[in-house]
């Protein structure tokens, strides 16, 4: 863990504390996402992906400044993925605002997600998909664990994300339909081949998104 944080502090000089930058906290939150680095033979691709994903989606990256506040942790960002992922937020933050010119490095959050799912090797190719639910998962149960009402079940997290999904099973043929079964799950997968169906060849979508998902979890007949 030394090692590799020492080979971190090299690559990308460590972000001054927020505390320190002076921002300007009348600029608004923009979905502008800063830059990330990308060594060669880190694998942090997936990671990086996922942070530009989450940072662009408005209520969750202001709710998890919101949250950053009056986060209390004492296991540091190698080892808790909340503040892994609240180091590389506001290394961005700081670009967004013209405080930092140096890429944010995700190979801190790559670290905590290694630490909170050992199969997620660090430094190896990993599926983002897997991790982001991950990584979700694992900032949901910091939030209820640090929670000061134990066994909450509302975090900014599942309010973002969070789907209940109900199944039926019908059979056309004798008219028997199973008892519905319902899940919750923090994302629903389509085909690519389903997304790329639906748009035309000037790249106007003929088809709903709505539809397209409502077909891949059974409700609608393909």
């Amino acid at each position: 863990l030394d090692a590799f944080q020492d080979g971190l502090n090299d690559a990308v000089p460590p972000p001054p504390p927020i505390s320190d930058l002076d921002l300007d906290e009348s600029l608004p939150f923009v979905t502008e996402v800063g830059s990330l680095l990308n060594r060669a033979g880190a694998n942090t691709c997936f990671v990086n992906v996922i942070i530009q994903m989450l940072w662009g989606i408005d209520s969750f990256r202001e709710a998890f400044f919101e949250e950053r506040v009056g986060h209390q942790c004492q296991a540091g960002p190698e080892n808790c993925v909340f503040c892994a992922m609240a180091q590389v937020f506001e290394s961005l933050n700081a670009q967004v605002q013209g405080h930092r010119s140096t890429p944010a490095s995700a190979e801190i959050l790559q670290q905590a997600v290694s630490v909170l799912n050992g199969r997620l090797e660090f430094g190896k190719k990993q599926d983002a998909t897997e991790v982001h639910e991950v990584i979700l998962n694992g900032l949901d149960q910091t939030l209820r664990d640090s929670s000061l009402s134990p066994g909450t079940e509302s975090t900014f997290v599942r309010r973002v994300f969070n789907n209940a999904i109900q199944e039926h099973a019908h059979c056309e043929t004798c008219g028997h339909t199973e008892k519905p079964h319902v899940y919750e799950t923090w994302a629903e997968y389509v085909w690519a081949r389903d997304l790329m169906s639906a748009v035309d060849e000037d790249g106007v979508l003929r088809t709903p998104f709505v539809q397209i998902l409502r077909r891949t979890v059974g409700e609608l007949p393909g």
